[in-house]
This record gives C-alpha cells, structure tokens and sequence, in this order.
C-alpha cells in the first residue's frame, strides 16, 4: 500500500528550527520503503498536514508529485 506521510528535521542553533516535508512510502510484507521524498518544504506544520492529507485523498500519483511538490512550492511563497 503507498502512502504519503509529513516528515520532520530539525535544526539546532542558538535555538530550534523544525521544517516538515512529505514523503510517499509503500508497506508491503511488513517492510517500509521509502519512494520519493521532499522535506523542509515550509516551517508550516499545518499546511503540510493539509497537504498530506489532500494527497492521500485524491490518491496522487507518484508520477505527478513533483509537479505537485512544485505547485506547493510557488504557492508557499504566495502567502
């Protein structure tokens, strides 16, 4: 089963940084294997859950998550 999932880094200076991203992973037979990721896509935790879940969702291809990772991208930079 594929499944996208937020991921999390977090950066360490005079203080934290976290940034959250997405990843697409497949489960089959117990394993995990990750397929594509983006991460450190915007320090916006919320609007990476919404996205995630709107991928989820909609079932998105993995052959159209870079396009959409794009679009993300340019919209984050809108707001």
């Amino acid at each position: 089963m594929k499944k996208y999932v937020m991921t999390s880094k977090t950066y360490f200076a005079n203080k934290s940084y976290t940034f959250y991203g997405i990843a697409l992973f497949v489960e089959e037979k117990g394993r995990l294997e990750v397929l594509e990721e983006y991460s450190c896509l915007t320090n916006d935790k919320l609007r990476v859950k919404h996205f995630v879940k709107l991928c989820n969702k909609l079932k998105l291809q993995q052959s159209d998550f870079l396009n959409v990772i794009e679009d993300f991208v340019v919209s984050a930079g809108e707001h």
